[in-house]
């Protein structure tokens, strides 16, 4: 398999580990600690954070909820052990009764370690959003 299909299927992975709850899976597709900027959505600033703390809070917030998230347009750009991919994302969430979804663009910087691709930042771009946010918990003073 190339690298980039590798890194795809990281990618890949690690939205559908958001969707099917499977905080495992996440937690080993990161790195030990991640760069992450959500601050489109949730206001706070760029952070460097422990990968258990971002799968925790994650989990947290999206415990009541329903998601799917689907990447598209990914475009990956590898140099030696080290890759960067920028990707569109469609980001639907359901609490049973009403939804907030959101358009985004993430930007992923991702490292060879040993066989496999781990990812070590994640940066998230709200294009907009339609719905209701107070259904998520993790919504802050950004641009929902």
């Amino acid at each position: 398999m190339s690298d980039r299909e590798e890194i795809v299927n990281t990618l890949s992975r690690v939205m559908n580990s958001f969707d099917l709850k499977d905080w495992a899976l996440m937690t080993e597709l990161l790195e030990p600690s991640i760069w992450v900027d959500y601050s489109n959505l949730r206001g706070d600033p760029p952070e460097e954070v422990d990968a258990a703390k971002y799968v925790r809070l994650r989990s947290e917030v999206l415990q009541d909820l329903s998601t799917q998230h689907l990447l598209g347009n990914v475009d990956v750009v590898v140099s030696g052990e080290s890759a960067s991919v920028g990707a569109s994302c469609m980001i639907w969430r359901w609490n049973g009764t009403t939804h907030f979804n959101s358009h985004a663009f993430y930007r992923f910087s991702l490292v060879r370690r040993r066989a496999s691709w781990k990812i070590g930042a994640i940066e998230q771009r709200i294009y907009w959003s339609e719905g209701d946010p107070s259904i998520h918990k993790g919504v802050g003073r950004g641009r929902a």
